[in-house]
């Protein structure tokens, strides 16, 4: 574990969280729970991770899934025996962990320059590289040659570029990847919905609250649990961010999650 900001003090933290009446814990998917893979649908958790969320939520911790994936891909992946609540494609979907859903829809020309990204991949058969979502496309270029992703990036930007500028949607880098976006919803409102429906359930009740991911998307989120809870970033290494705190995957993750529940079960 590696401190990134200096007023940040991961033991008072922990020792907040044992004093806590309500914990949530938000957790990222793809990079954080499980490993990158090129089969997106074989993206499967690290082996340990769903016993330990099992664990972590007889606790009596929330555990809020927040991904980009929408919430009819997640759910056959993550492989555990609780149900817990999903916030799906960038907070544009939420599943709750009875079941009950609720879904977003982008503005009317955030939908039709959506439309005109889709057919550039459509033009170039790039489809099984891409995800469709409620409000963004993802592009894909994991297990590609350095040189055709390279090329592939390139074409990417210079369209999606242009479509963005003409309609107000966000262009973002992604691991091994783009997404072409709209910016009026992100993994922050998942995160700042959850906490003012706490809030305003029951005053003066004290959280304690983390978020965990890897990537840009992340980063919204983050911000979001500021001053409030524990931001943690998972990499190999540090890099510009608005988390609290670094943990190295898998080992690190493990040993964070095992201390929550430790925390929690005492």
């Amino acid at each position: 574990m590696k401190t990134l900001r200096e007023s940040v003090d991961p033991d008072a933290y922990f020792a907040l969280l044992a004093r806590a009446k309500t914990r949530v814990l938000f957790l990222d998917y793809d990079g954080t729970l499980a490993p990158f893979r090129v089969e997106r649908d074989r993206a499967f958790p690290y082996p340990e991770i769903p016993p330990l969320l099992d664990s972590i939520h007889e606790t009596g911790t929330r555990i809020i899934i927040v991904s980009g994936r929408e919430v009819d891909a997640l759910l056959p992946l993550l492989r555990t025996k609780a149900s817990f609540e999903i916030w799906g494609a960038h907070a544009w979907e939420r599943r709750r962990a009875n079941g009950d859903r609720e879904r977003f829809e982008p503005a009317p020309p955030e939908g039709a320059a959506l439309e005109e990204a889709w057919a550039w991949v459509r033009e170039r058969e790039l489809q099984p590289r891409c995800e469709r979502k409620i409000a963004s496309i993802a592009l894909h270029w994991r297990g590609m040659a350095s040189s055709e992703a390279e090329a592939l990036a390139a074409r990417a930007r210079e369209s999606w570029g242009g479509i963005a500028r003409a309609s107000g949607l966000e262009l973002i880098d992604m691991a091994a990847g783009i997404e072409i976006r709209s910016g009026e919803r992100n993994k922050g409102d998942a995160v700042r919905t959850v906490l003012t429906e706490h809030v305003s359930s029951s005053i003066g009740d004290p959280i304690a609250c983390a978020y965990v991911g890897d990537d840009m998307t992340d980063e919204d989120a983050f911000f979001a649990v500021r001053g409030i809870g524990l931001s943690v970033l998972v990499g190999e290494e540090p890099r510009p961010s608005a988390a609290d705190i670094l943990l190295r995957p898998p080992g690190e993750l493990f040993a964070f999650l095992e201390r929550w529940r430790s925390v929690c079960r005492a």
